[in-house]
């Protein structure tokens, strides 16, 4: 689309800065915002250690333009660098023929499919593993803080 799609949190505000609008930084705190608000986190005080049984998340921002030129951002967890530590992992994604099966239903019953998204995939899940992050420039007032996650977020 002819979009500059920032590589980092601080690419987003750059590119807010150069283009003289917010939409990046806008798209961070909507973000951010509905994981608050599904209360996927807990902040500890500034001298809370963890122990060894806890893991440290990476946390990482991603970025893409939607078709309506709507800048979005997820937040992601670098699940990759955790020790599963006794837990079963497995991820699924919705077949082909479940989506045919569901276009056919709606034909039949004279319905019509407007748009499918996923929007929070997963954050209603409760983090089984114990892990941890400190957060960034994004999270504002709440930056450099260490903070727990309680419910599962996007993993790379």
């Amino acid at each position: 689309y002819g979009v500059a799609i920032p590589n980092s949190v601080e690419d987003a505000y750059e590119l807010d800065i150069a283009k003289r609008n917010t939409l990046w930084g806008d798209a961070i705190e909507k973000v951010i915002s509905s994981l608050l608000a599904l209360e996927c986190f807990r902040f500890m005080d500034p001298d809370y250690k963890p122990d060894d049984t806890w893991q440290y998340y990476k946390l990482l921002m991603r970025f893409e333009v939607e078709t309506n030129l709507r800048r979005k951002a997820r937040l992601c967890a670098g699940g990759h660098e955790v020790q599963l530590r006794g837990l079963s992992s497995r991820s699924t994604v919705v077949k082909q023929i479940s989506c045919r099966l569901l276009d056919i239903i709606t034909h039949c019953d004279g319905l019509t499919i407007r748009c499918g998204d996923i929007g929070n995939a997963f954050i209603t899940a409760k983090c089984l593993e114990k892990v941890y992050s400190i957060v960034g420039a994004e999270w504002k007032e709440r930056e450099d803080a260490l903070m727990i996650f309680l419910k599962a977020l996007y993993k790379f």
